[in-house]
């Protein structure tokens, strides 16, 4: 999945990012993961079983990257939710209310402050807030 701005078409509601040589429904782009662009750690993927030794470094959303994405996805689905009621689902807004009970209020405004740096990222934490404000 990509944001907006990386998908390489101006199309407003392309659904599809153009990652040469790739096809054009490889990497679907999705509005509200400019936050998740930069604030964001390497984490330590490691296997369920012990016997497997393998383990994996990933960059991984931090927790206000993943509230700000959700709250994004619930305000376009309740915007649609007129003509397509069955895009509105609870386990969204239950994903942010998980976010919101079990990480810091302190890390959580810090990692909202950290998406000021870009542009692109502050615009959507800010939509982000003001919907889950309202």
């Amino acid at each position: 999945m990509v944001a907006p701005h990386q998908a390489g078409t101006t199309k407003k509601n392309a659904r599809g990012a153009r990652i040469p040589p790739h096809a054009d429904n490889v990497g679907p782009t999705a509005p509200g993961l400019e936050p998740a662009i930069i604030d964001n750690a390497v984490n330590l993927i490691a296997p369920f079983e012990d016997s497997d030794p393998r383990t994996h470094p990933l960059r991984i959303a931090n927790p206000a990257a993943l509230l700000a994405a959700k709250a994004v996805k619930v305000a376009e689905r309740g915007q649609d939710a007129g003509r397509q009621p069955g895009r509105l689902r609870d386990k969204d807004a239950l994903d942010m209310f998980r976010l919101l009970q079990a990480i810091d209020t302190g890390n959580l405004a810090a990692g909202l402050r950290s998406h000021r740096r870009e542009p692109r990222a502050a615009r959507v934490s800010t939509d982000a807030v003001q919907f889950i404000a309202r």
